[in-house]
C-alpha cells in the first residue's frame, strides 16, 4: 500500500501523458541520443518535455523553475502552502528497449528536502513498457525504488553524477562512476524518462546540469581530468586555438585516446590541422595529451548556449566545457573545467547579435 500511495501522483500524470504523442527523438550529440543540457527549461528544448504538473494547484505560485547559471533549478519547497506536497517534472516519450538496453544519465545537486522518506522527492524514472528503474535523491542517501536498495551518500554537498543501466530485467546504478547500487528491474507497463520533483509524499530543492540517454546499457566514461587554456576566454579575441590538457586515471594511458574521437561538449572535434603532443602539462608525474579546438567554433558554440543577456548586463559569466571520447579499446572518457568568459566594453556598451 504504501509504494502504491507514494507514486500515485507520477503514476497519473506519466500514464496521461503517453496518449498526448510527443515528436520522436532524434540524435543530437555523438554520445547521447540526447542530451539535455540546461541551457533552456526542458519545455523549450529540441525534443521538448512535456512538464508533469498535478492537477490541484495553480503552477506557477507553488515551485520554482528556472534556468540558473547553465543548470535547471527546481523547487517544490514553498513553507506557506502546505494542503500537501506536490510535483514539478518532465516527461519525454522515447523508443527505448530494455532487451537490448538503455542507459541515462544525470548530474545534480540536490538542496533542500521534506517530507517522506526513500519514497519521494527529486529523482528520474526510466521505463520501456516492461522494464522500469525508478532513483529518488534523498538527503543522505540514493534510493532505487522498485528494489527497494539503497546507497548513503551526502547529495546535497555537490553535484554528483548518476548513471542508470538497464539490460533486461536487471539495472546498474553508477554514481561518480563507481557502481553503487545493482538489481532487478521494476515490471509496469508505460514508457518514457521522467525527471524533477514526481512525487506527492515530499518536496524538495535541487539543481540539475544535464540529463542524457542513450540505446544500450553502458558503464560510466572514465572520469579524465581535464585542463582549458586559456581559462578566461575573452569573446572578441582573435586567437586560433582553445587547448585542452587530458590526464587519464591510474590503469589508462593517454597514448591510447583515440584523437579523432575527442569532442569539447558533445559538438567541436580537435582541429586537425592544429598540433598535438605528448607531454606533462602541469608537471604532477602523469602523462597528458594536449588537443587544441578552433578558438572561433567554441565561441561560436559557447554563445548559443548561454544567457546573452545576463553576459551583456553583467560582462563575464563562469561557465562549464566538457571534453569526451574514447580510446582505441572503445572506452569512453570524459572531464570537464571551468572558464570564465568576458564581454569586453572597450569603453562602451556593445552588444553581440542574439
Amino acid at each position: 500500500m504504501k509504494k502504491t500511495f507514494s507514486v500515485i501522483v507520477f503514476v497519473l500524470l506519466f500514464s496521461t501523458s503517453l496518449m498526448l504523442g510527443l515528436p520522436s527523438i532524434r540524435s543530437e550529440y555523438a554520445s547521447w541520443d540526447v542530451f539535455y543540457d540546461a541551457n533552456v527549461l526542458p519545455e523549450d528544448f529540441d525534443p521538448p518535455f512535456m512538464t508533469l504538473w498535478p492537477p490541484h494547484i495553480d503552477t506557477h505560485d507553488h515551485y520554482v523553475e528556472e534556468i540558473s547559471d547553465g543548470t535547471l533549478h527546481i523547487s517544490t519547497l514553498f513553507p506557506d502552502y502546505t494542503p500537501w506536497y506536490h510535483c514539478c517534472g518532465y516527461y519525454l516519450d522515447w523508443n527505448a528497449d530494455s532487451l537490448i538496453g538503455f542507459t541515462v544519465e544525470a548530474r545534480v545537486k540536490l538542496i533542500r528536502y521534506e517530507g517522506a522518506r526513500m519514497y519521494g522527492g527529486m529523482g528520474f524514472v526510466a521505463a520501456d513498457n516492461s522494464s522500469e528503474v525508478i532513483l529518488l535523491l534523498n538527503p543522505d542517501k540514493v534510493f532505487e525504488y522498485w528494489s527497494d536498495k539503497s546507497f548513503d551518500i551526502d547529495t546535497t554537498d555537490d553535484f554528483h553524477v548518476y548513471r542508470v543501466a538497464v539490460l533486461g530485467n536487471e539495472y546498474w546504478i553508477y554514481i561518480d562512476g563507481t557502481l553503487r547500487i545493482q538489481g532487478n528491474t521494476g515490471a509496469y507497463n508505460r514508457r518514457g524518462l521522467a525527471f524533477g520533483d514526481l512525487s506527492n509524499l515530499a518536496n524538495a530543492e535541487a539543481y540539475w546540469d544535464y540529463v542524457a540517454y542513450t540505446t544500450g546499457a553502458l558503464p560510466p566514461a572514465v572520469s579524465a581530468m581535464v585542463n582549458l587554456d586559456p581559462d578566461t576566454l575573452n569573446l572578441k579575441s582573435k586567437g586560433e586555438w582553445i587547448t585542452g590538457y587530458i590526464e587519464l586515471p591510474e590503469g589508462y594511458e593517454v597514448n591510447d585516446i583515440n584523437v579523432s574521437s575527442i569532442l569539447l561538449n558533445n559538438t567541436i572535434p580537435v582541429d586537425p590541422s592544429a598540433p598535438t603532443d605528448y607531454g606533462d602539462y602541469d608537471g604532477d608525474g602523469v602523462s597528458d595529451l594536449m588537443v587544441k579546438f578552433d578558438r572561433a567554433e567554441v565561441i561560436s558554440c559557447i554563445l548559443a548556449n548561454i544567457n546573452m543577456s545576463k553576459l551583456i548586463e553583467e560582462r563575464f559569466l563562469t561557465i562549464t566545457l566538457t571534453i569526451t571520447g574514447e580510446l582505441d579499446d572503445g572506452t569512453s572518457f570524459q572531464g570537464s573545467d571551468t572558464i570564465t568568459i568576458i564581454l569586453p566594453t572597450h569603453g562602451k556598451r556593445e552588444t553581440f547579435p542574439h
